[in-house]
């Protein structure tokens, strides 16, 4: 059919170019009908293509049917029930070397499809074994603490325990100097008149039980009026103190004596009313055996009714030791 219409097409292409050639007359014409032909030639051409088209899927049928249709070797694996290896290497068709490579593409799947379960074994097992180290080390890090409070309270224990044993040793020590230092103070003081003149004795005693060290003492004797008047002039008397300077041992005693200024009957009848007094200041310094500097200061008066025993009274104030 497509050849008769091939010639029907070339047929009226020779009667068209054999009428041009008649006619010359009409050779204005020449160009429409050139161009009607090549009309006529690319409809016939078209034509033939279709129709070569409409043939093509049934050769591609044949062709897909072949390709598929199982080999030999494949139908006698089939039949043995053994699974069927091309052999790869060199492929006898084509349809055996697309199948290798469907094979290869199949086995490289299956590789990765493994590597992929063995990786998340591994991160499985990486992942327990994270946890149990983060489990370990939270165990570790809770028991560093309570080790680290437990060190701070027996620290702390510790501390309070040499606090309490240097508070017991200094109140120890203190003890202990209390009761071993020496103690220099008036053991006895009194007025009387001896040899006919009035004249006070000072008795000092060292009560402590060691011995004190660069003793020295001071007496001084005033008739001043009563009260005490600190404003008042109390270097009317131009007479040294008496002084003595010695080491004074244990329960050692040292006396002085000091004359009395004379008293007139005037003075006499104040103090005995009370408002004079014959005043004695002292000041005892002495270093202990503990190398410490120790004062003691002292201030009595004899007045009113002791004027007639001659005996003396401390005063409010003036009287003080460390």
């Amino acid at each position: 059919m497509d050849q008769q219409r091939l010639k029907f097409t070339e047929g009226i292409s020779n009667m068209v170019l054999n009428r041009h050639d008649k006619s010359n007359r009409r050779s204005y014409l020449a160009p429409a009908r050139a161009g009607l032909i090549g009309l006529i030639l690319l409809a016939a051409l078209t034509e033939v293509s279709v129709a070569q088209s409409k043939s093509d899927p049934q050769r591609e049928a044949k062709q897909t049917e072949a390709r598929h249709q199982p080999s030999e070797a494949q139908v006698g694996s089939a039949i043995s029930g053994t699974q069927y290896h091309p052999v790869c290497d060199s492929p006898p068709s084509r349809e055996d070397a697309e199948y290798c490579q469907e094979w290869r593409a199949a086995v490289a799947a299956q590789k990765q499809a493994e590597l992929a379960f063995y990786q998340l074994i591994a991160s499985i097992i990486g992942i327990g074994a994270v946890t149990a180290t983060l489990y370990l080390t939270f165990m570790a890090t809770r028991a560093a603490i309570e080790s680290v409070e437990a060190s701070q309270r027996s620290a702390k224990a510790a501390e309070n325990a040499v606090q309490k044993s240097e508070a017991i040793l200094a109140h120890a020590e203190q003890t202990a100097e209390r009761q071993l230092r020496a103690y220099v103070y008036v053991s006895e003081i009194h007025c009387a008149i001896i040899n006919g003149i009035r004249t006070v004795k000072t008795t000092f005693k060292n009560f402590g039980q060691t011995p004190a060290y660069e003793c020295s003492i001071v007496v001084k004797v005033w008739i001043r009026p009563y009260p005490f008047d600190p404003q008042g002039d109390w270097n009317v008397y131009k007479e040294p103190p008496v002084q003595s300077v010695d080491t004074v041992p244990p329960s050692t005693i040292s006396e002085n004596y000091i004359e009395v200024p004379v008293i007139t009957p005037e003075t006499e009848q104040a103090i005995a009313s009370g408002a004079a007094g014959i005043w004695i200041f002292g000041e005892i310094s002495y270093v202990d055996c503990f190398k410490n500097q120790r004062c003691t200061n002292i201030r009595l008066v004899c007045h009113g009714d002791n004027w007639k025993k001659g005996s003396f009274s401390p005063d409010k104030e003036g009287n003080n030791s460390n």
